[in-house]
């Protein structure tokens, strides 16, 4: 499936009291904030079938790609689907689409996620921030001690520690503010490198 052809299925099943943008395969709610929410066609190499996921991607870790470690695929994890099942191509995007819900739920949904005897330093780094924008300036602390603990074995790892140990600090000697001004900035990075159209406040009644 060629990315026309997958906005032209998708395009009339979005919500029509909302606005929708295309980038490529990917669908989302403009303007964005912090986190990404839309839909996905992600392609196979091995044929023309494609996953259909409801993409919930922080822009507070700073990346140049769709991430899409904190989002769903529908269907399960072998699920494709492609133009000829019209069908089952369908439901999957309109369950993808129906599913998605306001910032503020995105961010209790990542946080439900939250595991402390994880040595995931990438999902300490997530979840801390999430913490922050979220008010809860000490648990944030915790899991951004986490994030930067241990022993640094690639260079993304040191770029893990490398923001924790920066966010942290600003929580200390700066404030929550200056924290979450930081994140702000690295969500700019990231929309900018995903040719995203960002806003400067949520919106809260989507």
């Amino acid at each position: 499936m060629k990315a026309a052809e997958w906005k032209q299925v998708v395009q009339p099943l979005l919500p029509a009291d909302g606005s929708w943008e295309f980038r490529g395969f990917l669908c989302y709610r403009p303007p964005v904030h912090r986190v990404l929410l839309g839909a996905l066609g992600e392609g196979s190499g091995f044929d023309k079938g494609v996953y259909i996921w409801r993409v919930v991607m922080p822009l507070f870790v700073p990346s140049e790609n769709v991430v899409l470690s904190w989002s769903e695929r529908i269907g399960g994890g072998a699920r494709k689907f492609d133009k000829f099942g019209e069908d089952a191509l369908v439901t999957a995007i309109v369950t993808a689409i129906e599913g998605l819900r306001s910032e503020d739920d995105a961010l209790v949904e990542i946080l439900g996620r939250a595991d402390a005897a994880s040595p995931n330093r990438r999902l300490h780094e997530v979840i801390g921030y999430a913490q922050l924008l979220q008010g809860d300036t000490s648990g944030a602390q915790e899991s951004l001690i986490r994030a930067a603990a241990g022993v640094m074995e690639t260079p993304w790892s040191q770029e893990i520690i490398d923001r924790a140990r920066l966010i942290s600090r600003l929580l200390d000697e700066g404030g929550p503010d200056q924290a979450v001004g930081q994140l702000d900035r690295w969500c700019d990075q990231t929309a900018g490198a995903l040719g995203l159209r960002r806003s400067l406040r949520s919106n809260r009644s989507s």
